[in-house]
């Protein structure tokens, strides 16, 4: 059971510090610059902040909720956007990855197969960009291309990805495969790209709806890409 929380609690720290890399990627979307340089400064004073003013969590906590240098007060999405990172991190790996028995136990440890770890993966990567997603909208009602066109092109090659391996393992085990329509209609690859554009395509319209009743749109356009990742993933 202590590797099995080990285990865990590895998992929950690298989720804080994605977590703490997220609010930068959420704060600098919105204030247009880099997430690169310059280094993590306060908001407030614009001080360079020092290492240890940086640990996810701890260091909101040592410093009382605010700034070492200008003393103004650090907002609370930073430590609730580590911890929701650092939960689902734990969570996802839970629930696609499988490797425990209902008590931890060591012995009953489970084996980790690809597939698993590709849906694990690709689920932390699509659940950071909906975490920036909705940090901006949150923040400024604004949605970037930068989170909502990566979102899609991540549905698509995961779809695509898994249907090569799905093919390769299928061939090894049983085949060749007869390539049929019903076998290309049933290719995760077209449903992706359907729903991508049906999402779309159905938000757009919602969306474009609002021109002819009130003379403006019902919603932002980032809305309409935002349902076009959702369909590509889901």
């Amino acid at each position: 059971m202590l590797f099995s929380i080990t285990i865990l609690a590895f998992i929950f720290i690298i989720g804080l510090v994605i977590g703490s890399f997220l609010n930068v990627v959420i704060l600098r979307t919105v204030s247009e610059e880099s997430i690169v340089f310059p280094a993590s400064k306060c908001p407030k004073c614009q001080t360079p902040l020092k290492w240890y003013h940086n640990i996810p969590v701890l260091s909101y906590i040592c410093l009382r909720g605010k700034c070492a240098f200008c003393k103004e007060h650090i907002s609370l999405q930073y430590p609730i956007v580590e911890l929701l990172t650092g939960c689902l991190f734990v969570g996802l790996f839970l629930r696609f990855c499988n490797p425990f028995d209902p008590l931890f136990g060591l012995s009953s440890m489970n084996p980790i197969g690809w597939n698993q770890i590709l849906l694990y993966v690709t689920s932390l990567i699509i659940t950071g960009l909906f975490i920036a997603i909705a940090g901006t909208d949150i923040l400024e009602k604004k949605v970037a291309d930068a989170h909502t066109t990566p979102l899609i092109v991540i549905g698509i090659l995961y779809s695509i990805i898994s249907s090569i391996l799905s093919f390769i393992f299928y061939t090894k085990a049983n085949g060749m495969p007869h390539i049929n329509l019903e076998f290309i209609l049933s290719c995760p690859v077209l449903y992706s790209l359907a729903a991508a554009i049906l999402g779309f395509l159905i938000m757009e319209a919602l969306s474009r709806l609002g021109l002819v009743l009130v003379g403006t749109r019902a919603f932002g356009e980032g809305d309409s890409y935002i349902a076009a990742g959702i369909g590509a993933v889901f």
